[in-house]
């Protein structure tokens, strides 16, 4: 990445700044995230809540005598503090939740800001900033949903072909972040490690075990940045031709097979049968591809009209990985609330807002573009306010309605059992439940898991 003339003197590298900057950004958007200092409490917080009161509190694998199910889940976001927790006090888990996804986000802005050291401070922390505002276009489909109002089914800032399949896509570092953090904390730790790491072709080998961790974690983050993967692999070949192939080759190898007990229970879930699960021209609908490029054009190609080829400037190669991305999550849908387009595509999205945020900060350097600088600034004030408002609502309007804790996770009108909380609190439950359930006869049921054993415990 070129400097691009922002600033005639640079100062010397120092991690310093870097930390204390990125370490405050970060509390501030941690406190006000659910897991922080909030007292409202959405429904994907309650499952929280069970979830670290299941580990904490159970041996593993989960097991649910009344339904006879094993849990079948990406639980790494959980483990840690719910092991924390074990070992001291349930009520404890909290507090180190809260840590472990502070240090997450700590170590992410901290990379961001390392891929960008050749700038000074403040733009660092600006484009830092640019980034969490970022994005997300929530202000493109509602305003089409009243001109159109009949013609297209617009349904929460998403697109509904025939009444099941969704076009859509979640604000980063509000919703997705404040409600789903085991999706959301590894996809901007993943993506950020990336941004610094693929600037030298020697730290393609830490990210690839970073791709093979997060099967755990999420194997959304793992599909989203599957492409960057192939990216950074083509770049080693182009830099060290068939030496860096041979050792890529042979570390994967060795990922495959110390990951494949955690890549044979994810596959053994129930998740992998929902009726839910389409391509976008299983919808039955003749002008798909109408609504697919609206899709593509109002959260990624509309940036272009305000930035034009100065979208480019932070790294057209990057950018063209992430287009790539979101296109082709936007044909598979994964889930009744597809989960898969809303989780995996976050690395694109953050590549798309570092651009954003690149192209606004040179941008501002050159006088002769003030008047679309001006409407890209517009532009991006309008979208922030969708970020603003939920942080508003949840501080001061929202209703607290149910509230549950980590130690006293049942709620009277869902019952004290897991399953029944899902399958009772959605309205497409049972397919829920599904996304929680090993399936009977999976190779990790009949292969790995040693039903017959005592079940190994947190200890």
């Amino acid at each position: 990445m070129k400097n691009d003339g922002l600033d005639n003197a640079i100062p010397p590298f120092s991690l310093k700044p870097i930390l204390i900057s990125s370490l405050l950004i970060s509390l501030v958007l941690s406190y006000f995230s659910e897991f922080g200092g909030f007292n409202y409490q959405s429904y994907d917080y309650q499952a929280h809540n069970f979830k670290f009161n299941l580990l904490a509190t159970q041996p593993l694998p989960l097991y649910d005598e009344k339904r006879d199910i094993y849990m079948c889940y990406y639980l790494g976001y959980y483990i840690v503090p719910s092991l924390l927790g074990k070992i001291t006090s349930i009520s404890f888990i909290k507090f180190f939740a809260f840590v472990w996804t502070w240090f997450g986000l700590l170590l992410s802005f901290s990379w961001i800001q390392v891929r960008f050291k050749n700038l000074k401070n403040r733009q660092r922390i600006l484009i830092s900033l640019l980034i969490i505002f970022g994005s997300y276009v929530s202000v493109l489909l509602p305003a089409l949903g009243k001109l159109l109002a009949g013609a297209v089914n617009f349904q929460n800032n998403s697109i509904l072909i025939n009444g099941k399949f969704v076009l859509n896509q979640l604000p980063i570092f509000s919703k997705s972040l404040s409600e789903a953090p085991q999706h959301t904390l590894p996809a901007i730790l993943g993506t950020c490690f990336f941004l610094a790491a693929v600037t030298n072709v020697k730290y393609f080998f830490p990210f690839a075990v970073f791709i093979f961790s997060s099967f755990f974690w999420t194997p959304f983050t793992t599909v989203g940045l599957s492409l960057f993967c192939l990216y950074f692999f083509i770049k080693g070949f182009r830099q060290d031709k068939f030496r860096f192939v041979f050792s890529a080759a042979i570390l994967g190898i060795l990922l495959l097979i110390a990951f494949y007990p955690v890549i044979a229970f994810l596959l053994g879930s129930d998740a992998t049968s929902m009726e839910s699960n389409l391509f976008i021209w299983q919808t039955g609908s003749s002008v798909w591809p109408l609504y697919y490029a609206l899709y593509l054009f109002g959260f990624f190609g509309i940036w272009f009209i305000f930035f034009k080829k100065d979208l480019l400037k932070f790294d057209k190669e990057l950018l063209l990985v992430s287009f790539l991305t979101f296109a082709l999550l936007g044909l598979v849908q994964v889930g009744h609330f597809n989960d898969l387009n809303t989780r995996a595509s976050i690395a694109a999205q953050i590549v798309l807002g570092t651009s954003i945020a690149y192209a606004f900060i040179t941008g501002s350097r050159e006088k002769e573009k003030n008047s679309w600088l001006i409407l890209a600034a517009l532009f991006l004030a309008v979208n922030s306010l969708s970020f603003v408002k939920f942080y508003y609502e949840r501080l001061f309007t929202l209703d607290m309605g149910t509230i549950n804790t980590i130690e006293h996770p049942a709620i009277a009108e869902y019952g004290d059992n897991y399953y029944d909380f899902l399958e009772n609190g959605y309205g497409n439950g049972k397919e829920v439940v599904q996304q929680y359930s090993l399936k009977k006869g999976s190779i990790f049921e009949k292969y790995l898991l040693k039903r017959n054993s005592p079940y190994t415990s947190l200890k």
